[in-house]
């Protein structure tokens, strides 16, 4: 048996990617799970109006379009000059 090529295994894990299913809203453990923070501070974002949430009966949840657009307004790291 001959041992998968790197290429081969980046062709399955992009097969299994692309056929995930798509999720439309996310519940704040579930952003809490996948690292965007911890709840007091998701709260503290929908509070100041910086992360759009809805109500769903009880459960608060953050569509994954106001998701995106939220972690495309995180500034990025800049790169501070060597002193070489």
């Amino acid at each position: 048996m001959r041992a998968e090529s790197q290429t081969d295994i980046a062709k399955k894990a992009l097969a299994l990617k692309q056929s995930a299913p798509v999720k439309s809203a996310y519940t704040l453990d579930e952003m809490v799970a996948e690292g965007d923070g911890c709840r007091s501070y998701l709260y503290a974002e929908i509070g100041a109006g910086r992360l759009r949430a809805v109500k769903r009966g009880r459960r608060t949840l953050v569509l994954a379009e106001d998701r995106t657009t939220w972690r495309a307004s995180w500034p990025a790291i800049e790169k501070k000059p060597s002193n070489a």
